[in-house]
């Protein structure tokens, strides 16, 4: 991998492609607005695009020590040289996840599920993500979390990001609940200004 990094879940931003303005310009405007971590989300992107995509973001992040996390696709995140891998209820089992990518950031989604976290911090992943705290543009179906839901994180011992339909309003009542991190595609990426919208 090369790329010094630290492991901050603070600041979440999730580029989402396609996406309507340049993604690497995206990028550099969140990090230098203050995220702290990069995932690379292509529900429906080729691997081969996914992969120069990758190749290109973590160019960008070169310097900056915010790692990039590739979102379900492992093997582009191991070609691409990204430094972690997220995965969700229909990717590869978490487990597997972890045994074959031992030196990258290895983080799942838990929606509501409590249990599922719990499995996951015993496979030794680097931190869950629950949501969507809010009707999420980017994921019409996913169904809403309580605030609740972090608070029974508190004690797994591994950083909680809480993602979906995450306004700037509502960050200050998400951290306080219990989440480590806040993960935000739209209100950064939907922005005017997505410096702006990250220092927010």
């Amino acid at each position: 991998m090369g790329h010094v990094f630290t492991r901050d879940y603070g600041l979440y931003f999730v580029l989402d492609l396609p996406a309507q303005r340049d993604p690497v310009e995206l990028v550099t405007a969140a990090v230098a607005g203050g995220a702290t971590i990069v995932q690379l989300r292509g529900k429906d992107v080729p691997a081969g695009d996914l992969y120069q995509m990758a190749l290109a973001v973590r160019k960008a992040l070169e310097g900056t020590r915010v790692p990039l996390v590739v979102n379900d696709r492992l093997d582009v995140a191991m070609a691409a040289g990204a430094e972690g891998v997220h995965v969700g209820g229909t990717d590869l089992p978490f487990e597997r996840v972890r045994q074959i990518a031992p030196g990258r950031i290895v983080g799942v989604s838990c929606y509501g599920d409590l249990d599922r976290a719990r499995q996951a911090v015993a496979a030794g992943v680097d931190y869950v993500a629950f949501g969507a705290f809010s009707p999420s543009p980017s994921k019409p179906e996913a169904r809403v979390v309580p605030l609740e839901t972090l608070a029974g994180a508190r004690d797994l011992g591994v950083p909680v990001v809480a993602i979906g339909g995450i306004t700037v309003d509502q960050v200050e009542e998400i951290v306080r609940a219990g989440a480590d991190g806040v993960a935000v595609i739209s209100a950064i990426q939907g922005a005017v200004d997505p410096e702006a919208a990250a220092r927010d």
